[in-house]
């Protein structure tokens, strides 16, 4: 029994460490990060994670958290910046406090995407239950999704 427990746990141990170096080794075509060096030729340090169809970009920007996704022939699909409460416009100041007095506000990120242009995504949690909510400038909630990251 005790045998059967340490080869359990070993394999169990390498499952995990085989799985974490997968995924800190992305993968990244050329043409994305030649992209991406064209897009942000300042940025020298990139954590790259692969989504379903785009990869994306995770690094500091003049010391702001900052991600900025691609498709995979390279084409730059939108950059999110980690913001204030404060550098939100002030529409969607009033509509997050008016809306969502009894919800947590973990995040706010200004969002520019190259069809949608500028909007912003608020994280919001009340108990178990975590939301993002986009907002346009003019504080309109243009879209709203359940937040299933941990």
């Amino acid at each position: 029994m005790k045998k059967l427990s340490i080869l359990l746990f070993c394999t169990l141990f390498i499952s995990v460490l085989a799985f974490s170096q997968e995924s800190a080794t992305t993968k990244v075509p050329a043409t994305v990060e030649k992209a991406f060096k064209a897009k942000f030729p300042a940025i020298p340090k990139v954590k790259w994670e692969k989504e379903a169809n785009t990869y994306e970009a995770e690094f500091m920007q003049n010391n702001v958290e900052t991600s900025a996704v691609f498709s995979q022939d390279g084409k730059w699909v939108e950059t999110e910046v980690k913001i204030d409460f404060n550098a939100l416009p002030v529409a969607v100041q009033q509509e997050i406090t008016n809306r969502f007095s009894d919800y947590k506000k973990n995040e706010f990120n200004k969002i520019t995407h190259v069809s949608k242009g500028v909007y912003y995504e608020v994280e919001i949690e009340q108990g178990k239950d975590k939301y993002d909510i986009m907002f346009d400038k003019n504080g309109k909630i243009i879209e709203r999704k359940i937040n299933t990251e941990k």
